[in-house]
């Protein structure tokens, strides 16, 4: 547990230092970042412990990478946030706040969100695929004994009971559809389930289910 806390910590302070770094160079070009950058030799360093702080205080570490959702973003966006600013109200305070052109600021915090934010998706992603869950690669467990089920709700309703199931192989259910209730297009898929209809086409669907031998045994709200 030490160990994959102290690497997340690593990876998000490395890329700290990188979004700084970057920042500079797509501000002012290769030839004149490396001068900004030796005008004040402590300031990549600086902002990279500052990053630090921030991200342990949030908590930014205990986050499964793995399992990264919308939720983690928004924690990414506001922990890039608070470091940044926590950095730029530093140096202001310390008298160096004209070290580089103001616009860097936003660069540099639109850099440290899409890098923090892409390694967890790429995690994400890695995770997915590893386990089966992206493709269907791999056969859910105990399928045969699974019950199956026609889904009902909204969009982030079943999002997250598709995820939870996917998730637990131990789970009782096998969806076999999506029935819309009005925030989803019919066609459309969730997680590789397809969105069959609407609630006032629930008898055609079953039977149609029921034609293709995959009859469902019971809704899901």
């Amino acid at each position: 547990m030490v160990i994959r806390l102290s690497a997340v910590t690593l990876l998000d302070c490395l890329a700290a230092a990188l979004s700084l770094l970057i920042a500079i160079t797509l501000r002012v070009g290769d030839e004149r970042a490396a001068d900004y950058v030796s005008q004040l030799p402590i300031g990549v360093p600086l902002f990279t412990i500052v990053a630090g702080g921030v991200f342990l205080a949030l908590g930014l570490p205990r986050r499964a990478w793995r399992c990264a959702s919308i939720g983690d973003g928004i924690v990414v966006a506001e922990a890039a946030s608070l470091a940044v600013a926590a950095f730029w109200i530093a140096l202001w305070a310390a008298g160096l706040g004209n070290w580089l052109p103001r616009s860097v600021v936003v660069i540099q915090w639109l850099c440290l969100i899409v890098l923090m934010g892409g390694m967890r998706s790429l995690r994400r992603v890695l995770s997915d695929f590893s386990n089966g869950r992206a493709l269907d690669l791999t056969p859910l467990t105990g399928a045969e004994e699974r019950r199956r089920v026609l889904l009902i709700g909204g969009c982030a309703t079943i999002e997250q009971v598709l995820r939870r199931l996917e998730q637990d192989n131990d789970a009782s259910f096998e969806p076999v559809g999506i029935i819309n209730d009005g925030s989803l297009h019919d066609d459309m898929r969730v997680r590789g389930v397809p969105v069959l209809g609407s609630i006032g086409d629930l008898s055609a669907i079953v039977a149609g289910l029921r034609a293709k031998g995959k009859g469902p045994e019971c809704l899901l709200y």
